[in-house]
């Protein structure tokens, strides 16, 4: 068999499969998208109970020392919420 034939033949079944490798192609995307979206929420999560804590042992700290540490004065809960 020639070569040009050998390769119009090869050029064929590359073009039959070039559906299927753009099809594999979006649902490559779409599927990396969906684990971008969970990383974040999953980190965003995350750094928000390490703050909640953090906010939590500050405000522990400064209950026990009494109402005054270095001139501030005692903070609620709500006011450890909130910031």
């Amino acid at each position: 068999m020639p070569f040009e034939i050998k390769s119009i033949i090869i050029l064929a079944i590359a073009k039959l499969f070039e559906i299927v490798f753009d099809s594999q192609g979006l649902q490559f995307a779409e599927l990396r998208e969906d684990l971008n979206d969970l990383e974040k929420e999953y980190f965003t999560e995350r750094d928000d109970i390490h703050q909640r804590a953090i906010l939590q042992q500050l405000h522990d700290g400064f209950s026990r020392k009494g109402p005054k540490l270095c001139g501030m004065e005692k903070f609620t809960k709500e006011e450890a919420s909130r910031l």
